[in-house]
């Protein structure tokens, strides 16, 4: 029943697909955490998304589904909130059916640009006023700024921000902060695919932007006699454009261990392992929040996963900031590993459900794991 795969074993994907009726549709095993991360069965959409992938054994590369430019056995279909990519097999050394390769999120149709706004307490009301900020650097009034993770709008992103993790002043009145957007479809690159949606945004160009802000930021701070630094929160997956960011920066400032001097970061619920992100930064002379590396109680399952796979090398990366921070982060480190214990022992056991027996489809070995799901 399993045919070998790169990161994987590609098994039949549930008993409904063993090709009794229609094609036989096979799965990678190595998709299981993405699958986890995206899509819950227990939900409406979760069970609707299933549904879907059970009939590609019968309408696998039809007009609902979009081909790549490059291969004409190359497909994919938007289902609900994810992408679903297959390849049909005709015949040949390879059993005959459909291979799910990848899973990924659906492209969003959010219209606002990567970019600078300023959110500041809206008189009256419990939600900020967004508006775009017109300057290449965040003015010298804000103590803190941020790069969000996944959300439905910059609304969302920035109203969960200010309720959730902006402080208040001293004198307990609220106060604002600067976001640097992070689209939600940044998350999913398209590459050659044929869509419905343009793809009007450019990653590469929102990196080079915040680059940009770093080091006009930094140089308004110091003109302004700024000495505290300004607090950068990076949430989710906010960390892999911030490590977009960094190695788009110009050959002849990349290694200036001033630069950066005049920010401090914390990595809130990382959706990739930042453990190159937190050395970067130390290179180019930021400063860290106490606890650099914050696991909370709202991560995400992409967060989940990632932390709890990458949770020894991210506290060991904490812990290696003592030795340039003049600082004590072993105690961060194993506040860290503390609060992704749970997610690590739930992630380990839908690890080992890979390796059931054979008889197995994939559908049964993501419900041996469905403590996942508890997140």
């Amino acid at each position: 029943m399993r045919q070998g795969g790169q990161q994987g074993e590609f098994i039949i994907f549930s008993k409904e697909t063993q090709g009794k009726s229609g094609r036989k549709v096979f799965i990678n095993t190595g998709l299981i955490p993405v699958f986890m991360t995206l899509i819950n069965p227990d939900t409406f959409d979760g069970t609707a998304i299933t549904k879907q992938i059970v009939a590609l054994k019968g309408i696998a590369g039809g007009l609902q589904s979009c081909s790549n430019l490059k291969s004409a056995f190359e497909h994919m279909i938007l289902i609900k909130h994810v992408q679903i990519f297959y390849k049909i097999i005709q015949d040949g050394p390879v059993k005959a059916g459909v291979y799910i390769t990848n899973i990924r999120p659906a492209y969003s149709r959010d219209t606002n640009q990567a970019g600078l706004y300023n959110v500041n307490p809206l008189s009256g009301s419990s939600h900020a006023s967004i508006t775009h900020c017109p300057n290449s650097y965040i003015d010298s009034k804000y103590n803190f700024a941020a790069i969000n993770g996944a959300s439905e709008g910059i609304e969302e992103a920035a109203n969960n921000i200010y309720k959730t993790n902006i402080p208040k002043t001293d004198y307990g009145d609220k106060q604002g902060f600067s976001l640097f957007y992070n689209p939600t479809h940044f998350v999913n690159d398209l590459g050659v695919w044929i869509t419905p949606a343009l793809k009007t945004h450019d990653p590469e160009s929102a990196a080079k932007k915040l680059v940009e802000v770093f080091i006009d930021t930094s140089k308004h701070r110091r003109i302004m006699g700024k000495s505290k630094k300004l607090s950068w929160l990076i949430f989710g997956n906010g960390v892999k454009l911030l490590e977009m960011a960094l190695n788009s920066i110009p050959a002849g400032l990349s290694e200036r261990k001033d630069l950066l001097e005049q920010h401090k970061f914390q990595i809130v619920d990382p959706s990739t392992d930042p453990g190159l992100v937190l050395r970067r930064l130390n290179k180019l002379g930021a400063q860290f929040d106490d606890q650099p590396v914050l696991a909370t109680s709202k991560m995400s399952r992409a967060s989940a996963i990632n932390m709890a796979i990458s949770r020894n090398n991210i506290s060991g990366e904490i812990k290696e900031l003592s030795k340039s921070q003049n600082k004590d982060y072993s105690g961060a480190a194993l506040s860290f590993l503390n609060g992704t214990h749970d997610a690590s022992k739930t992630f380990s056991k839908a690890h080992n459900s890979m390796h059931l027996p054979r008889h197995y489809t994939f559908e049964e070995i993501v419900k041996q794991a469905k403590g996942m799901y508890k997140w």
